[in-house]
């Protein structure tokens, strides 16, 4: 911090000074950030330090992402700068909800991933997994319908349309 008599500055909410405030100067002065730096309450940091203002949601902190409540607006807060991304969707086998403070696309109960992929935890064959959000050609798991025998290694090709037991 500096110390100066001229109090307008970018802050937090506000880095860019797009607010284009008036410079304020008094004969007092008063502590003032240096360049580079913004003012967040009464300390100065660097920018990336800030959180970012969701409206209906909130601050969301640096570094992290938030949906809106029906999860189809995804947020992310990177160097006080709001990315969003509008008309968001969970998974078809996901559900929008709130877990210990984080709202986002939680996989459902038999599902296992991320909220965007989701797929059955003992998938049927190809298409089961193809259809839960994946899309990359490999080797997975898959345990058909009445299958007596334990689980088993399949390719998947996953192009042409998706889902192929190879």
């Amino acid at each position: 911090m500096e110390y100066g008599n001229c109090t307008c500055q970018a802050t937090c909410e506000d880095p860019e000074n797009l607010m284009r405030c008036q410079t304020i100067c008094t004969e007092e002065k008063t502590c003032i950030c240096q360049d580079g730096f913004v003012k967040k309450g009464d300390d100065c940091v660097l920018p990336g330090e800030c959180s970012c203002f969701m409206e209906g949601e909130g601050i969301i902190s640096n570094g992290q992402t938030q949906m809106n409540t029906f999860c189809t607006r995804r947020c992310e807060c990177q160097s006080n700068v709001l990315t969003c991304e509008d008309n968001y969707r969970c998974n078809f086998h996901a559900t929008c909800e709130e877990r210990g403070g984080v709202r986002q696309c939680y996989c459902n109960d038999g599902y296992t991933g991320d909220g965007e992929t989701c797929v059955s935890t003992t998938p049927t064959d190809c298409a089961d997994i193809y259809n839960g959000g994946v899309t990359d050609s490999s080797v997975y798991t898959i345990k058909p319908t009445n299958w007596p025998g334990p689980p088993f290694q399949v390719y998947c090709n996953m192009t042409d349309g998706g889902g192929w037991t190879v």
